[in-house]
């Protein structure tokens, strides 16, 4: 019986650690942050998530840096108010769970070329903040996944 499990775990190690290879290729933010700006006509696209454990916010950009979002910042506001605000050259929108229970970060989009952003961007913005949301609620599925493993792992070697 040890045996078996012992080669069970052995392949979800090799498993694991096939995904996460894959996980950490598969970031999609800073492919995004190129991609939007194109599409909406403005300078730059950042995303604050919101760790789900902790709740610290991390920006993540285009060129991959990951900060600390400040907790003044237009996106903190917007996490808290789970509103969208439209300000200052700033388009920023929440961004929530499947089922609008969490939010799980905010969408900043930072000056628009040749004027405000328009109710269109906000729509525009919405919709991506769905579609973003469903990439986030995988990544934390991911690491629940990656947790649980290693509980479980650690508790059949103490077997």
């Amino acid at each position: 019986m040890f045996r078996t499990i012992r080669r069970d775990v052995a392949r979800l190690q090799g498993m694991v650690s096939r995904l996460g290879s894959e996980r950490a290729d598969a970031d999609v933010f800073p492919f995004l942050s190129t991609v939007i700006p194109q599409l909406v006509g403005c300078e730059s696209c950042v995303f604050h998530i919101s760790d789900p454990v902790t709740g610290a916010l991390t920006l993540k950009s285009s060129d991959g840096t990951r900060a600390e979002t400040p907790a003044d910042s237009l996106a903190a506001q917007v996490i808290t108010t789970r509103r969208a605000v439209s300000r200052d050259q700033i388009l920023c929108h929440p961004i929530l769970s499947h089922d609008g229970e969490e939010v799980l970060g905010a969408l900043e989009l930072i000056h628009k070329r040749g004027g405000a952003f328009s109710d269109q961007d906000m729509v525009f913005a919405e919709k991506l903040a769905r579609h973003v949301a469903v990439t986030v609620e995988q990544a934390f599925l991911g690491q629940e996944t990656f947790a649980a493993f290693d509980r479980f792992q650690n508790k059949t070697y103490r077997l």
